[in-house]
């Protein structure tokens, strides 16, 4: 039968837990349970023994960070251009049958047609959003297959549809001014 002196009963007591005990850790390191952790950048101990930095977060200076581009919002690593629930900001949801497009909420449009300025439009025959957000076409122009056009006989200029043959101002073409007291006849001042 083998007798345990004291210190060895006091040795074999340490390692009966779980884990080893930590002894010694290097400079720049403090023990956190059974590990020598380096509270500046340890995702498991970031700034304190224990704190765990939240799933996709990493540990930077001994706080928890997001890598770029996203944010820390409530509970997670957010895209504040793409997340639905934390859309330009966190804790700005979209609401539903909307979707988070370049920091703001828009939308979600069936096939073929565009989220412009907060409606669904078709940008191949919508006159203010024609070929895309924003584009419209020329007072009395229409827009097909995505293209400003006048009605027949007219022409753009300056952003209106003008008949060239009468208008003194674009008299045979755009920006062809007639002189003081001059008619346009036929596309020629007279």
């Amino acid at each position: 039968m083998r007798v345990l002196t004291p210190l060895a009963v006091v040795l074999s007591a340490a390692c009966i837990g779980d884990s080893p005990m930590v002894t010694s850790c290097v400079l720049g390191s403090v023990e956190c349970g059974a590990e020598c952790a380096d509270l500046a950048s340890n995702p498991r101990h970031c700034g304190a023994c224990n704190a765990a930095c939240r799933v996709g977060e990493y540990c930077e200076a001994g706080l928890c960070v997001c890598p770029a581009p996203l944010t820390v919002c409530t509970d997670a690593c957010a895209d504040l251009q793409a997340s639905p629930q934390d859309c330009g900001a966190c804790g700005t949801p979209c609401s539903v049958g909307e979707a988070c497009t370049n920091g703001s909420c828009t939308p979600v449009c069936a096939a073929g047609l565009t989220a412009c300025a907060g409606r669904c439009v078709d940008t191949r025959s919508h006159r203010d959003h024609c070929g895309g957000c924003d584009q419209p076409c020329a007072t009395e122009a229409v827009c097909v297959d995505a293209q400003c056009h006048c009605a027949v006989g007219l022409t753009v200029c300056d952003e209106t549809c003008v008949d060239n043959d009468v208008d003194p101002d674009h008299c045979g073409g755009c920006n062809a001014p007639c002189n003081p007291g001059e008619q346009c006849v036929q596309g020629a001042c007279l």
